[in-house]
């Protein structure tokens, strides 16, 4: 038994020992002990002044969208009342129009019924290449406003571009600034001036693009009207064509009447481009700077 208590001594002096070397390494875990008589500084307090200021300027630019936002709505429904009372306008003018159009048409249908009852046989070439001539008097003056309805598409043309160019990069940086969630404290004065800036510029660039939209408007009512007479030119040239073919064939005047349909058919390509332009400018028109936050 001696050797056996022997041995649970030797097992019991090791195991203290190796506790004792244990502690003090698990002490030289924590933080070191401060030193006798030293005051733990107090953290500084926050520099209100410049949170305060860093605010303001947020809330001043969050105004002046809220402002941007109350003048682009005013904007919409003075548009809108004015569409309303256009609308109204056209209405009134086109009941007008259509009574003299009717009106006309009846006259013009009860001359020719006149004139083909008692002044067909008697027709000559002469008359007919006549009629032509007046008749290529007129296209020609449609298709000289044609070509400046042409003259202003390219013009439009060159202003969407340069708004695409002036609106993405603006877009891009307003979005990598984070200026639509501006964080008082937080986001620099210099970002803040800056987000105020882009806003700026870009309401100026949104300006210009419902007055390019508003030309496009105009530019497109005047096509129409214009592609109106070359429609009814080529009509008029078809039954001219029709004798000076059959009586005239070889008059001069059979190719001048025959051109018309080409002049047409260039006139409403014409009109598939600007529908392509409207389009574009129309998204424009559509573009955000601002994402409203969830």
């Amino acid at each position: 038994m001696r050797p056996f208590f022997s041995c649970l001594s030797l097992f019991t002096l090791l195991l203290f020992a190796a506790e004792s070397q244990a502690q003090p390494r698990a002490r030289r875990r924590g933080p070191p002990p401060a030193p006798p008589g030293h005051v733990q500084p107090k953290p500084e307090p926050p520099d209100t002044a410049a949170i305060c200021q860093s605010r303001q300027s947020v809330l001043a630019q969050e105004q002046r969208r809220l402002d941007a936002s109350q003048s682009d709505l005013a904007g919409v429904d003075s548009e809108l009342e004015a569409l309303k009372q256009r609308m109204a306008q056209l209405t009134n003018e086109r009941n007008a129009l259509q009574r003299r159009m009717d009106s006309q048409e009846r006259r013009v249908s009860a001359l020719k019924k006149s004139y083909d009852k008692e002044c067909t046989k008697n027709e000559t070439c002469e008359q007919y290449e006549t009629l032509v001539t007046t008749l290529d008097k007129q296209s020609s003056e449609v298709e000289k406003e044609m070509a400046i309805v042409r003259t202003d598409m390219t013009t439009s043309r060159t202003e969407i571009n340069n708004l695409q160019r002036e609106i993405d990069p603006l877009r891009t940086e307003y979005a990598s600034l984070k200026c639509n969630d501006m964080v008082p404290g937080e986001t620099s004065q210099e970002t803040i001036d800056r987000c105020a800036a882009i806003f700026s510029q870009w309401n100026r660039l949104q300006a210009r693009v419902n007055q390019l939209n508003s030309r496009l408007s105009e530019l497109r009512s005047r096509y129409q009207q214009l592609l109106s007479q070359l429609r009814s030119i080529e009509s008029r040239g078809k039954n001219y064509e029709t004798y000076l073919a059959s009586n005239c064939s070889s008059s001069a005047k059979l190719v001048t009447v025959r051109g018309y349909g080409g002049v047409r058919q260039r006139a409403e390509k014409l009109g598939k481009e600007l529908d392509d332009l409207i389009h574009d400018a129309t998204k424009l028109r559509g573009i955000e700077i601002t994402v409203t936050p969830k």
